[in-house]
């Protein structure tokens, strides 16, 4: 059980300010800022009341999931929202036992985890465009509406607290793609087999262009992108997005909502 009493990592994240000062003028000017890495605490109580047996199994399955090369995510609910963090354990602030928790069937740790990503993540909003099947218009060869002309009405919309960046998805076959934002595109000069899907993950953590193939393997093809500019959709707005693929193959764009605190 998680205690109520001492939780940390629910509210604002450390921001550190950069300013500069003049002996001419009063006070200082901000020239930005960055949000640094996010401290957790949690307050577990673990019990049982079902014998010494019990109780060491259900703390071994507890410290188990604690491990510093893997991160997991620490997950909030609301009547109406979910958001999650990735979280990575730091220590156990060198718990010392008083008496023999097995014994008397419980035991209060305090669990110290960093987020080194700070952002409390949004479910994600999805959205895609591709060729439409289209219905017949003319008399004769049976035409339909071009894919182009469906992803000319793309629009994606950023409902958190920060600036986010897409994850584009683009299966095969395309001979080439263009995607992004209006002052922002990446191009995609190369073609993409059918079978094969190209994921651009524009986010600055990762700033990748990978190519599932259909046997399974994974190709880096990011240094063979054209000229590309990683844009991002500011917080709490809606932005036509600038697309076109031929091949008639689909476009796919992810947006993970990123806020500053697990509500509100």
């Amino acid at each position: 059980m998680l205690v109520q009493d001492g939780v940390r990592g629910l509210g604002m994240p450390p921001v550190q300010r950069y300013t500069s000062t003049s002996p001419a003028v009063h006070g200082s000017r901000w020239r930005g800022h960055r949000v640094e890495e996010r401290g957790v605490f949690w307050p577990l109580f673990v019990w049982s009341d079902k014998g010494t047996a019990d109780w060491l199994e259900r703390d071994a399955r507890l410290w188990r999931s604690f491990r510093p090369d893997v991160e997991g995510w620490w997950e909030f609910a609301t009547s109406n929202a979910v958001r999650r963090l990735r979280c990575r354990f730091v220590d156990d602030g060198d718990h010392s036992f008083s008496a023999d928790p097995s014994r008397r069937g419980w035991d209060l740790y305090g669990v110290r985890m960093v987020a080194e990503d700070p952002w409390w993540h949004g479910s994600s909003v999805r959205v895609e465009w591709g060729k439409s099947t289209g219905e017949g218009f003319l008399p004769g060869p049976p035409f339909s509406i071009s894919g182009a002309l469906d992803m000319g009405t793309a629009v994606m919309r950023n409902p958190g607290d920060v600036h986010a960046y897409p994850v584009w998805t683009i299966p095969g076959p395309s001979s080439s793609a263009t995607v992004g934002l209006p002052g922002g595109t990446v191009q995609v000069p190369f073609a993409i087999a059918d079978g094969e899907s190209l994921v651009i993950d524009t986010r600055p953590s990762a700033m990748t262009a990978m190519v599932y193939t259909a046997a399974g393997a994974v190709v880096d093809r990011t240094g063979q992108l054209g000229p590309s500019t990683f844009a991002a959709i500011p917080p709490g707005t809606a932005v036509t997005l600038s697309l076109s693929a031929t091949g008639g193959s689909a476009v796919q764009a992810t947006l993970d909502p990123l806020y500053y605190r697990a509500w509100g």
